[in-house]
């Protein structure tokens, strides 16, 4: 017979994976923009981080990475590996925003950070021109992942969806 801990853990790997499926199927959903990668593939990871904890920001990082690699990895490997990562950071700040002072301001705060704050980050690689024209179709998309996870994730929190519960 397993134990509570391995059972959870189980539980949490599963819910992991049908997020990663599902940023995998969001990446297909494309926000019109000059690089194709801006997609609704990161709302599984911003729920997750809320649900899960940490851990479940990672799958943002996995969600960026399916919509780079549909789109062809269009700014390199490497760009597209630091977006990762800014993804991870998004959604762990949204975690500790909505955590400590509610949804509306982690919501906002997420949407700045990966609409705004995160395409200047890759000026020592982009050209600002195109930094530029990526601020309306990234915050549009950013709008609607965190939104659509706010939504998601206090569903779970209430009990419409329990992952794990036959």
């Amino acid at each position: 017979m397993r134990d509570a801990s391995s059972a959870s853990r189980t539980r949490r790997i599963a819910v992991m994976s049908m997020s990663i499926a599902l940023a995998a199927a969001g990446s297909l959903i494309k926000i019109p923009s000059p690089v194709g990668t801006v997609a609704l593939d990161s709302w599984p990871g911003y729920a997750c981080a809320l649900v899960l904890g940490p851990v479940g920001a990672w799958v943002a990082l996995a969600g960026h990475l399916a919509s780079g690699s549909v789109a062809g990895f269009p700014l390199g490997l490497a760009i597209h590996g630091v977006i990762a990562a800014e993804m991870v950071f998004c959604a762990l700040a949204f975690r500790w925003v909505t955590g400590r002072f509610g949804a509306v301001p982690g919501v906002v705060a997420a949407v700045v950070l990966n609409g705004l704050v995160a395409p200047f980050a890759l000026l020592p690689w982009l050209e600002f021109p195109l930094v530029l024209t990526l601020l309306l179709p990234l915050t549009v998309a950013a709008a609607v992942n965190v939104s659509l996870a706010a939504v998601v994730a206090r569903a779970v929190k209430r009990g419409f969806v329990v992952p794990g519960r036959p």
